[in-house]
C-alpha cells in the first residue's frame, strides 16, 4: 500500500471539513480565488515572455555554449554533470528561464 495514493483524498476532504466547521462558503471562495489567479497572470505574462525570450536568445546566440563549455572543468571537479551548467547560470535569473531550460535537457 502506497501513502502516495491516499495525499490528494485526505487533503481535499480534510480542506473540506476545515471549510463545514468554520461555515466557508467555499465555490465563492474558490471563484473568488481563481479571478485572483487570472489578475495575477496578467501582470506576470509580459514579464515572463520576455525573460524566456532572453533566455532563448541567450542559448541562440552561443554565449550559454561558451560559459557552459568555460565552467565545466570547474562543475566537473565539484562532482556535477556540466550539462546542468545552463540551469546553474539561468537560475539566479529567472526561476521560469530555468525550468525551461530543465525541460530541455530533460528531452534530450
Amino acid at each position: 500500500m502506497d501513502i502516495s495514493s491516499f495525499v490528494v483524498p485526505v487533503l481535499l476532504s480534510g480542506t473540506a471539513l476545515f471549510a463545514l466547521s468554520r461555515k466557508v462558503d467555499v465555490y465563492s471562495a474558490l471563484t473568488t480565488g481563481a479571478g485572483e489567479g487570472l489578475s495575477i497572470i496578467v501582470r506576470i505574462f509580459p514579464a515572463l515572455v520576455a525573460l524566456l525570450s532572453a533566455v532563448y536568445m541567450f542559448r541562440a546566440s552561443g554565449a550559454m555554449d561558451f560559459l557552459t563549455h568555460l565552467v565545466a572543468p570547474l562543475l566537473d571537479k565539484l562532482g556535477i554533470p556540466p550539462e546542468t551548467a545552463a540551469i546553474l547560470l539561468i537560475r539566479p535569473i529567472s526561476g521560469s528561464g530555468a525550468l525551461a531550460v530543465g525541460s530541455e535537457l530533460m528531452a534530450q
